[in-house]
């Protein structure tokens, strides 16, 4: 894959909802309604409808890499369930991993907006749903993008301030943050040499490849699961139950108890 000059950030928004397909463990079986990007080297926003995913494609692969909120949980595995195992291999940063304040908690990009941005979001992924199923296509659109904004300024907020603010309700703080390997993040081409990884390569997850043909025992969610794991992709844990039910977990919400 031929390495990109500039970052991409990406959201997604699908047609249909956890409930609709079973719940949080059945994330692969969403379909995408719409992308949203901004693309850094051309400094422009755009939503692709499905008829214009082959357009879509081409900006990913060229990205220097992707930036995303709780995407390696969500938007990733969503897209290369659509558009190819390749997506997988694609450098992301997920600003939610790097906001993790205590205890552990996995705060929404709102809360974020709102302390570090002074902002708030349009809608929800719940109304996003909505427009689609109404066809309020310029809605969507304007919601996707928006959370494009808003995720791509609090990558430059983090990048300049080294930090994350959140206001969660009656709740404050500020969240310190440390991008990888910060010589990649700057907006023109790397030095040479410059090779970094980040959040989704297979070399970030090798401590996790050899669970494949494995049944594993873990925590999520704090419920206790179990799974034949079929794959390690991205930043998932893939495989079936006792039932024979494809399942799909994000690794970093994980904790695991037991491998046999």
């Amino acid at each position: 894959m031929s390495e990109g000059h500039s970052p991409v950030v990406v959201d997604l928004e699908t047609k249909n909802t956890f409930a609709d397909v079973g719940g949080r463990e059945h994330l692969l079986q969403l379909e995408i309604s719409l992308v949203g990007t901004y693309d850094y080297q051309n400094n422009v926003y755009r939503a692709y409808r499905e008829h214009e995913f082959d357009a879509l494609g081409p900006l990913l692969r060229g990205a220097r890499f992707v930036i995303g909120f709780n995407s390696e949980g969500f938007d990733l595995p969503i897209l290369a369930a659509r558009l190819g195992d390749w997506v997988y291999g694609l450098r992301s940063l997920d600003l939610m991993l790097q906001a993790c304040p205590p205890p552990n908690r996995r705060l929404p990009l709102s809360a974020f907006a709102a302390g570090s941005l002074n902002a708030a979001k349009s809608a929800d992924g719940l109304q996003a749903v909505q427009f689609y199923r109404e066809g309020r296509w310029e809605e969507l659109e304007r919601y996707c993008l928006d959370d494009v904004r808003l995720t791509r300024e609090l990558f430059e907020y983090g990048l300049k301030n080294g930090a994350f603010k959140y206001n969660l309700g009656k709740r404050n703080g500020v969240v310190p943050v440390a991008y990888p390997h910060q010589a990649p993040y700057r907006m023109e081409p790397a030095a040479s040499g410059v090779d970094a990884p980040f959040g989704n390569q297979p070399e970030a997850r090798a401590d996790a490849s050899d669970l494949t043909n494995r049944d594993v025992r873990f925590t999520y969610r704090s419920h206790e699961k179990q799974i034949r794991v079929t794959a390690v992709r991205g930043g998932l844990l893939i495989g079936n139950d006792e039932s024979g039910q494809e399942r799909a977990f994000p690794l970093a919400r994980l904790e695991i108890l037991e491998v046999s």
